[in-house]
């Protein structure tokens, strides 16, 4: 059978600058809802263009077919682990039938929402009238008074106050006395800070670190506050504590609102003031007003932190029980405001994308929201993939504003620029010039922008269900299988999604007969001992995903997936899997997966994917096992990929080179006939390197 050329080569130092740009700016469709760990746009495009290619194609016939309207219509793609919807969305680019599943309803949700039809006009007419019913209502909350006249607000700045647990006397708990500090030339002062004592605000040199308040006399040191790294060190009696310990002790947490950045109605510019009594009073109003009208807005009051199969207890160890916990009372008015008015709205396709923005907007605005002082803007939740402690959170405007980021008007652009993304899609062309070209590369495809009662057949199947039985797919029906399979002991998904799923959950209809009350989290495939989640249960959960893959395969089928990690027990787990589903490996390579400013981007940290090409076993082509071939098999790729590389001028860490060791050790061993005493003396070894 011959081999296609993802099975052969890629231009992978090709693929590794454009997925450089990309993993720092995703494309529109992409951004229109969070989820965590995206596989990049650039390297799934690729990946379906090599591995539907002619066996005479070469790596520049694969570009000009990656800059082109190319098209696979015909071909059938699967993802059984579609999260956010790449390799979807990248399948319908290309005219392919794509199909996907995810046991999350919030990336079914995601996913169906970048794919379904879309009509611009109605959208805007729809939108229009939603602004013209609440917008100013809610606004009207986020006004501060500038010299008597009103300015818009765009953040409002707390701190958590807090009771020492030695000399029972409150504090504030400042991680430092900075509002920003931003270096841009164009910006002065570079830094302003305030008063530790009463708030007054200080334009400061560019490092000065020092100041006395001219408003009480008060010397102020901007960075020996009272916390640090998680824990406090009491400014009364010097006594120290992780602040989480302190409230799980019973530690009451308050907050106290200190200092207001709003767009000046003069010039227009983001300016910052210390709040005032007014800006209290304002808050205080939108208090009462959410007691007056809490049972009439459609707001998840009584939902629960599910504790049950939680592998991070995090945030209910911050003293959170329920998800409105996450919420201050204005911006659980706002919230709700607007959510009524979203579900007056009449045609089902226009009131999901409004959910959807919606649901996009929650992670701006909650109070485990913070200021990142050196970039002077909102870091939302799960800018990093979990909930983190904040005691210094801040507050955006949550309708919007000329600035800031995050709110509802902002998000919803993020929907109109993600939809005309999809319904033009383009890839970017680097050259010489500072600012890439966009080369447009749809399929003009009437699925783009179908009329309402078109009856054409959508080119996606998208299912909430489980990966482990595909039994909705009959055999031998697919030709790739694309996905980014769970990677063992990673992020727990759906415990963070579950935060917007009880926001939106009674508005959807989600594809279950029965709603449930919350996100699956008892069903994800993680190992985790607190979840009494086992190296086993991984396992055989990934080997039954793997084997419905095999099922659903044609005979010429691949399955293609992506994998990295630093421990060697997951590579393990991900050489049983292929063994037991009756996989072999045709090819293994490297492709970067991270920009400069990712998740993973800080040293010790993964960058590089690691990415299996797979056919179904045929017993009779399994070569012979021997444990020194082995050795200088690896041995000889891993030069072969380290010289490559270093000649393309690409760096790759340590943790990076581990993982494609790992990769080949997987291919060389479940190609040949092996014994468990093999597959275990090989990553037990390779454990305690």
């Amino acid at each position: 059978m011959a081999r296609r050329l993802i099975e052969r080569d890629l231009d992978i130092e090709g693929l590794a600058s454009l997925a450089r740009r990309e993993g720092n700016s995703k494309k529109p469709v992409y951004e229109m809802h969070k989820w965590w760990a995206r596989r990049l746009s650039v390297n799934f495009r690729m990946f379906l263009i090599c591995a539907t290619s002619e066996p005479t194609d070469s790596l520049e016939e694969s570009w000009k077919k990656f800059y082109s309207p190319y098209s696979i219509e015909g071909k059938r793609v699967m993802d059984p682990f579609m999260g956010g919807g790449t390799s979807v969305v990248e399948a319908m680019k290309l005219g392919a039938i794509a199909l996907g599943c995810d046991i999350d309803p919030i990336a079914w949700f995601v996913t169906k929402k970048e794919t379904d039809p879309w009509d611009a006009s109605v959208f805007q007419e729809e939108l229009d009238a939603l602004e013209h019913r609440v917008a100013e209502r809610v606004r009207a909350y986020y006004r501060t008074d500038i010299d008597g006249a009103g300015a818009d607000v765009v953040y409002y700045f707390w701190v958590s106050t807090a009771r020492c647990t030695s000399c029972n006397r409150d504090f504030e708990a400042h991680i430092n006395y900075i509002l920003y500090d931003d270096r841009r030339k164009t910006v002065r002062p570079h830094r302003l800070a305030f008063c530790r004592k009463c708030g007054e605000l200080h334009p400061l040199r560019a490092n000065q670190r020092r100041f006395v308040c001219e408003s009480c006399g008060t010397k102020t040191d901007c960075f020996d506050a009272p916390m640090k790294n998680g824990n406090y060190r009491c400014p009364h009696c010097s006594h120290k504590e992780a602040l989480a310990d302190a409230v799980r002790k019973g530690m009451p947490l308050g907050r106290r609102l200190f200092a207001v950045e709003y767009v000046d109605p003069t010039d227009k510019k983001n300016k910052f003031k210390k709040a005032d009594k007014q800006d209290r009073l304002l808050f205080e109003k939108a208090s009462d007003d959410l007691g007056k009208l809490l049972d009439k807005l459609p707001i998840p009051k009584d939902s629960t932190i599910p504790v049950k199969n939680r592998t991070d207890l995090r945030p209910i160890t911050f003293g959170m029980k329920k998800y409105v916990d996450m919420f201050n009372q204005r911006q659980l008015l706002c919230l709700g405001l607007i959510l009524n008015e979203i579900n007056k709205v009449e045609d089902d396709n226009t009131r999901e994308y409004m959910l959807l923005a919606f649901s996009d907007c929650l992670a701006c605005n909650n109070m485990l929201a913070y200021y990142a002082f050196g970039y002077r803007k909102l870091t939302p939740l799960f800018g990093l993939h979990s909930y983190r402690m904040v005691t210094r959170p801040v507050e955006g405007n949550v309708w919007g504003t000329s600035s800031g980021r995050g709110s509802y008007s902002a998000s919803v652009r993020k929907i109109q620029r993600g939809k005309a993304y999809f319904a033009d899609p383009w890839e970017y062309l680097y050259g010489d010039k500072r600012e890439p070209g966009r080369v447009p590369v749809g399929q003009k495809k009437e699925y783009h922008n179908p009329p309402t009662n078109s009856t054409t057949p959508r080119l996606a199947v998208l299912r909430n269900s489980d990966a482990r039985n595909l039994n909705w797919i009959e055999d031998s029906y697919v030709d790739i299988v694309l996905t980014d399979p769970p990677y063992y002991d990673n992020i727990p998904y759906s415990e963070l999604s579950d935060f917007y799923y009880i926001w939106i959950r009674d508005y959807v209809e989600w594809p279950s007969a029965k709603r449930k009350a919350h996100t699956p989290m008892d069903l994800n495939l993680i190992v985790n001992a607190r979840a009494s989640k086992s190296r086993s249960d991984f396992t055989e959960g990934l080997t039954k995903s793997f084997r419905e893959c095999k099922r659903i395969l044609k005979p010429d089928g691949l399955l293609i997936f992506t994998f990295h990690h630093k421990r060697a027990e997951a590579w393990h787990a991900l050489a049983r899997t292929l063994r037991d589903s009756g996989f072999t490996v045709t090819n293994v390579f490297p492709v970067l997966s991270e920009g400069k400013s990712g998740f993973h981007s800080s040293a010790g940290n993964l960058k590089w994917d690691i990415v299996f090409t797979c056919r179904a076993r045929d017993e009779e082509r399994l070569g012979r096992y021997s444990d020194s071939r082995r050795r200088k098999s690896v041995e000889k790729q891993k030069e072969y990929w380290r010289r490559r590389l270093s000649e393309g001028g690409i760096e790759v860490g340590d943790l990076d080179r581990q993982s494609l060791e790992h990769g080949l050790n997987i291919a060389y061993i479940v190609n040949r006939p092996h014994s468990m005493e093999d597959l275990e003396s090989l990553f037990t070894m390779e454990n305690r390197k």
